[in-house]
């Protein structure tokens, strides 16, 4: 076999071009040949939550946290594919996890907005949608979030603003293309 330093670059490629299945064999092969390798075992969950197999994914993101606790990242990503199989409170813990180790975390903010608006807790989702604007103000996924929340609270002008915001920023989002 190859090294683990090729597998794990060839993994990466197929990973960013979205072929889940090519990436998760590279990524397979890499953790069995290094289980310590926190960016294998994160990239590996990716290529798994790309594939919808989050029970899957879930082990390796939790591997990943064993091996660094103090991973952000890790505890975002655990707490997507958490929040995917509608485990909603063990996501909400991870997100504030990853949000108490990275503030500065978008993603984090934005993916707890989004668990929040699922769980019915809009007041709540709106401000973790504005905090991930405010780290990241042109973020079409946290604008369509907001206004979705935004909707759901019964703020429909403010919603109907913030759904035209992502769109000029994005004119093919077709989120909130649809939900204007």
């Amino acid at each position: 076999p190859a090294h683990p330093q090729t597998q794990f670059l060839l993994g990466q490629v197929f990973l960013t071009s979205e072929d889940f299945a090519r990436a998760k064999t590279y990524f397979l092969d890499v953790v069995d040949r290094l289980p310590n390798l926190i960016e294998a075992r994160l990239n590996l969950g990716h290529a798994l939550q790309g594939l919808n197999q989050h029970p899957e994914a879930i082990e390796h993101f939790e591997a990943a946290i064993a091996l660094d606790s103090k991973s952000s990242h890790a505890h975002n990503n655990l707490a997507n594919s958490l929040s995917t199989l509608g485990r909603y409170e063990e996501a909400l813990t991870a997100y504030n996890c990853a949000i108490n180790l990275d503030a500065s975390l978008a993603m984090a903010h934005i993916n707890l907005g989004n668990t929040l608006r699922l769980m019915g807790r809009y007041g709540k989702a709106m401000e973790s949608f504005n905090k991930g604007l405010a780290i990241e103000p042109d973020n079409t996924s946290a604008l369509n979030g907001l206004g979705l929340a935004q909707q759901a609270f019964n703020k429909h002008t403010e919603a109907i603003e913030t759904f035209k915001r992502a769109i000029a920023l994005d004119d093919r989002y077709p989120e909130s293309l649809n939900n204007l």
